[in-house]
């Protein structure tokens, strides 16, 4: 056998123990989602890995800034004020970024599915669609979700940001937040255009596609869609396209830990403490004064000499913006917490992108590639009147398992998305305990237009999947297959099966209206001390994945905070 064949038989083994990790994390994630919400209790917070240094740079149990939460947002935050000389307190509730799946990027799918590393959360039971709970996997490590997501980098578009500005978030449109965008990256991409930056932290690149997402994307054109070269260049994105991922240039997961946190880990002014559940703010009248968190089994207290900045997620930091007292006075009252700031829009305007998989038999032995499993990219208009695309769908070199439909053991998924939801739910507290997780209802498919907007890309897809360029590929439809012939049949697939795309955003959104939280300035309304830095800032979500829009926000709070601190 010739050295070719030696590494082609290894990467073939390699694969195939990728596929059947990945298969088994699925199925076993199916089978969380279907028994409902695993939180930690009081109890198993003991157990929690944890590591804190004793360092310098701060007196006591004061630090100048501590940040909630490690990740998209936290670390970029944590990396801009350790390097401008401020002493700093990092919590995370999770354990360090030491789990080889988190740094392989076809291992990408399994890490929703791992406890140890992700929140495994559920919905309440969606009325209004096929009454399912959404599993709703989040980021608990050094890089949060950035550490366990499917690494597409994705801006999103000038509208998105021109409509957050037009709704009371002054300095966030496009021409204020493309900057932010350019000095973050680090793009490897040679053949994009010059919108991207070459000299940030965040390292951004694109591995070589398999042949069945080159296909895929040849298919798509075949169908009349235009090839977009460069979804991230501000232009209109409507068309099929070869993703672009956080991945670094020699092929390993660029979380924000990696690319912002982990060359600061040891400074002497940054004190880390993973396994810190927190459990409130400290508060003095309407001042925050610092944080009360759960540490190896006890209770801690620390306090701030100028900020705390709150960046859990748009799951986690309404939760405990409540569990402080700030929030919806009377809501707060039912479990017996006193309000301190009463914010109605706090846990409001609950949104996420949508996903509906539809499960494909292959003929030919289908590779996971050296991405995470997702190789084509369609955004695409539900009306062509539109200024900007309102769906995206994607290809997964896998097929995910869904009950009730036979296993493909060969095979991919192709998945439609919506980007615009119009529908919006709320989170809130099922009582005081902080070790008790926030109930979560999106309301998806609450308003009947997304639905069948999804129906609409189900079935442009299924057209996609006819063309030529994937006949090579293409076997038998399995999901749904010839259980929904008809648009009314496929419509009530979609409403049974659509899930998430784990992109939950707006529960703490910028404004200045009533049922805003914060601020422009990212503070929270009529609290000193305190602002929120992460998604849930978002007053609408993106066009397509939030991590890199995550990064963003918080590059340019970063600069508004020094520039705060400065003037102090």
């Amino acid at each position: 056998m010739s050295d070719k064949d030696h590494l082609d038989a290894l990467e073939k083994h390699i694969d195939a123990d990728r596929r059947s990790f990945i298969k088994t994390a699925l199925t076993t994630g199916a089978a969380i989602a279907a028994v409902g919400s695993i939180g930690i209790s009081s109890a198993s917070a003991k157990k929690q890995p944890a590591s804190q240094a004793s360092k310098t740079g701060q007196k006591g149990d004061h630090f100048d800034y501590v940040i909630v939460g490690a990740g998209s947002a936290g670390a970029v935050l944590t990396r801009r004020l350790v390097d401008a000389g401020f002493s700093v307190l990092l919590l995370e509730a999770g354990p360090t970024d030491k789990l080889p799946a988190i740094h392989n990027p076809p291992d990408a799918l399994s890490l929703s599915y791992t406890p140890q590393v992700a929140w495994q959360f559920n919905t309440q039971e969606q009325k209004t669609a096929g009454d399912q709970k959404i599993f709703w996997p989040r980021g608990k490590t050094l890089g949060g979700s950035s550490a366990i997501n499917g690494m597409m980098y994705v801006r999103g578009l000038p509208v998105d940001y021109d409509t957050w500005a037009f709704m009371g978030a002054d300095g966030w449109g496009w021409k204020d937040v493309l900057p932010y965008f350019q000095k973050a990256e680090n793009c490897h991409i040679t053949d994009l255009s010059d919108s991207h930056g070459k000299g940030g932290l965040l390292q951004v690149s694109r591995p070589k596609l398999t042949e069945l997402g080159e296909a895929f994307c040849e298919a798509a054109q075949q169908y009349g869609l235009p090839y977009v070269k460069d979804y991230n260049d501000g232009n209109d994105s409507t068309g099929v396209s070869r993703p672009q991922y956080t991945i670094t240039a020699d092929g390993k997961r660029a979380s924000s830990w990696v690319c912002y946190g982990q060359a600061v880990a040891n400074a002497p002014n940054l004190t880390i403490a993973t396994g810190a559940r927190v459990l409130k703010l400290l508060m003095s009248n309407t001042r925050t004064t610092g944080v009360r968190y759960a540490f190896n089994g006890e209770q801690r207290d620390v306090y701030v000499n100028k900020e705390v900045l709150l960046c859990a997620g748009s799951l986690m930091s309404p939760a405990i913006l409540m569990r402080s007292g700030i929030g919806r006075a009377d809501d707060l009252q039912k479990v017996g917490i006193k309000a301190v700031q009463n914010l109605s829009g706090v846990g409001e305007n609950l949104h996420d992108h949508l996903v509906c998989p539809f499960i494909w038999e292959s003929k030919l032995a289908v590779p996971v590639g050296k991405a995470s499993s997702i190789e084509g990219n369609i955004f695409h208009k539900s009306h062509p009147d539109m200024i900007a695309p309102d769906t995206q769908s994607l290809l997964f070199t896998v097929p995910f398992p869904l009950p009730g439909f036979p296993e493909v053991k060969q095979g991919f998924s192709v998945v439609a998305g919506l980007d615009r939801p119009r529908s919006r739910g709320r989170l809130w507290l099922a009582s005081a305990d902080p070790m008790k997780d926030p109930l979560f209802d999106p309301r998806v498919f609450s308003e009947k237009q997304d639905l069948e907007v999804m129906t609409d890309k189900a079935l442009l897809l299924r057209e996609v999947m006819k063309q030529p360029a994937l006949a090579p590929w293409r076997g038998k439809e399995v999901a749904p297959g010839n259980t929904a012939l008809t648009r009314e049949a496929v419509r009530d697939y979609v409403n049974r099966y659509t899930g998430s795309y784990h992109h939950q955003v707006g529960t703490a959104r910028m404004g200045r209206d009533e049922m805003s939280v914060v601020g422009p300035d990212l503070k929270v309304h009529g609290i000193e001390g305190l602002r929120v830095v992460d998604a849930s800032v978002m007053p609408v979500i993106t066009t397509g994945n939030t991590n890199a829009p995550t990064i963003m926000i918080a590059e340019k709070a970063a600069d508004m905070i020094l520039s705060s601190a400065k003037s102090s």
